[in-house]
């Protein structure tokens, strides 16, 4: 934990104080003081992988639309303090993601800028079932584009606003044994 902290601090700028032991470590990042970005301990074993959180104004109800809807949840609907309360699961795909019900904490308050978030994509090879997914448990529509290097599709909310994209893992461009995953840019 404390080499990724140093690795960010180093790459982004972030500041970065370690967390408590009794909270996995967890550690806010921030950028001119304001939230960017958080690390914790490694949870279960596997993978180490970046966390998207899409945001929900009830993650129970998302929770059971996203259980009906072929998700394997790993972590119940919980409270985090007075933060908020999440989720994570696997959706169908077996893509890792995690659903955040703001408290007093609303998220990443900078994005879009040097040194934050700007986009989150799914990368799958389970393209339909994915739209199917995300439509019944968050409401996401998809919308085709065509690129010279292939479709790709973007996520939108019932207002039309672009939250992520999905990328289909078709070719040689990606190995065999790569699990289909959110990727975090």
């Amino acid at each position: 934990m404390a080499v990724a902290a140093a690795f960010y601090t180093g790459l982004f700028g972030w500041e970065i104080e370690i967390g408590p032991a009794e909270l996995g470590h967890y550690s806010m990042a921030t950028l001119r003081g304001v939230p960017v970005a958080a690390i914790a301990d490694q949870q279960a074993p596997g993978a180490v992988y970046w966390t998207t959180y899409l945001s929900t104004d009830d993650v129970d109800a998302t929770v059971a639309r996203a259980k009906a809807s072929g998700a394997t949840v790993f972590v119940e609907p919980m409270d985090v303090m007075t933060f908020g309360r999440m989720a994570v699961m696997a959706d169908p795909g077996g893509a890792m993601v995690s659903f955040w019900q703001a408290g007093d904490h609303r998220g990443a308050g900078l994005v879009n800028e040097a040194g934050t978030l700007c986009w989150n994509e799914l990368t799958t090879r389970a393209v339909e079932e994915s739209k199917a997914f995300y439509g019944a448990a968050c409401g996401l529509t998809t919308t085709k584009q065509v690129h010279p290097m292939g479709d790709y599709y973007e996520f939108h909310t019932a207002s039309g606003r672009r939250v992520a994209g999905m990328m289909p893992m078709v070719g040689d461009l990606w190995p065999a044994d790569l699990p289909n995953h959110w990727m975090v840019y």
